[in-house]
């Protein structure tokens, strides 16, 4: 390996290390089973579900460069904790970090009617793993 890829790669790693990602979780109830990794999750960043749900949860996601790094942050520690639904975002934005706070529940109930008008959730993408 020439000293060009070496000097490259020492650059590259330290700012991988910057899109560091660590949250903070608060269990409000009684632990329940975690779900699989990458299981699928509703996002409301600003309002509340349009169905029946439990608290299970208080989250704080941190970030830096990509706030979409939290919010995938935010979903696996969901499924970590056995919820199906982030909720209820309160985001903090200092210079290069974001930071979010959201709520994690699980439904209890049925889904709305059909026809009812329901803000969507976000889609649904992929997790990354830890």
């Amino acid at each position: 390996m020439s000293g060009r890829a070496v000097r490259v790669g020492l650059v590259l790693v330290p700012l991988l290390s910057l899109a560091c990602i660590s949250s903070e979780v608060r269990l409000t109830t009684k632990r329940q089973s975690p779900r699989s990794d990458g299981c699928e999750v509703a996002v409301y960043p600003t309002t509340k579900p349009p169905y029946a749900y439990e608290d299970l949860a208080d989250d704080r996601a941190s970030c830096v460069l990509s706030r979409d790094h939290c919010v995938e942050r935010l979903r696996a520690d969901a499924c970590e904790v056995g919820a199906d639904t982030v909720y209820g975002f309160g985001e903090v934005k200092q210079t290069m970090q974001t930071t979010i706070s959201a709520t994690l529940a699980r439904r209890t109930g049925p889904a709305p009617a059909p026809g009812a008008s329901v803000p969507a959730p976000l889609p649904v993408t992929p997790t990354f793993s830890r």
